[in-house]
């Protein structure tokens, strides 16, 4: 039987992920987040495409509670970061581009 992750009050980090008309790609790198050793994090994920691609493509995820999602407005990437940022309730922040990916499995924060 597998178990809800429970995610602690307050992660330890908060893993920030701009992002403007990348759906074809954020599955790779919202896959290669969970699969991180370290569960203690929140994912904000920050959406300025103006279709809604991004938003289907992010759906599956947002079952896992550390997962958020918020679009905004057309204003490009630096606008998304900064909405990020103010949502971001960790004492340490991470940045992973949506057309990127987490490498190997991580310890975070040690």
């Amino acid at each position: 039987m597998r178990r809800a992750y429970a995610p602690p009050p307050c992660p330890g980090v908060s893993v920030l992920m701009p992002t403007y008309e990348q759906p074809e790609f954020i599955a790779r790198a919202l896959d290669s987040l969970c699969a991180q050793t370290y569960g203690e994090w929140e994912l904000v994920i920050v959406d300025a495409s103006p279709g809604g691609a991004t938003a289907r493509a992010v759906q599956p995820w947002l079952v896992d509670p550390r997962v958020h999602y918020e679009r905004i407005a057309e204003g490009g990437l630096g606008r998304a970061l900064n909405q990020a940022l103010t949502r971001a309730r960790a004492p340490l922040v991470a940045y992973l581009p949506s057309d990127d990916k987490c490498t190997g499995p991580s310890t975070w924060p040690g």
